[in-house]
């Protein structure tokens, strides 16, 4: 499978997931630029990163801004903003790593020859925990916030 498919299909999990899942609508677009506090709008972010193994080997990173965690959590849970737990953003976000992961390789890996690691988060989330992230990025629009998906194969 060449990357640019594999782009493909991450690019339509992601809109699956947050449009199914967290009833956001989304605009993405591939990414040249580096992964750094200027790729956001926000700047007080959070970030999970989820790794998986077999045919394919790598880690899919998702990184955004944390007042959107939040308020993504609150939906979800039908909560109000408020009573968001530092816990319940950091499962949101490991779910939405999760999800996005293993609808991208539901296209594909019909037998299970690729499998998930446990999402796990990037705490704490430092400019330089960015720079290290390399890999295919994907930039994520929503209605006021810009967030990143990357896919490292290899890492």
């Amino acid at each position: 499978m060449d990357r640019q498919t594999l782009m493909e299909m991450m690019t339509r999990s992601i809109s699956n997931v947050f449009e199914t899942a967290f009833f956001q609508s989304v605009e993405i677009q591939s990414s040249k630029d580096p992964l750094g506090t200027a790729f956001f709008i926000s700047t007080e972010l959070i970030g999970s990163f989820l790794k998986f193994t077999g045919k394919l080997s790598g880690t899919v990173y998702i990184v955004a801004p944390d007042a959107w965690v939040r308020d993504l959590t609150a939906d979800f849970l039908g909560i109000d903003v408020k009573a968001v737990t530092n816990n319940q953003k950091q499962d949101t976000i490991k779910e939405a790593v999760n999800m996005i992961a293993g609808h991208t390789f539901s296209f594909f890996d019909r037998d299970g020859e690729i499998q998930l690691g446990i999402p796990e988060m990037i705490t704490p989330l430092t400019g330089d925990d960015l720079r290290k992230i390399n890999g295919d990025m994907l930039r994520v629009m929503t209605d006021n916030e810009s967030l990143a998906v990357v896919m490292d194969l290899g890492a």
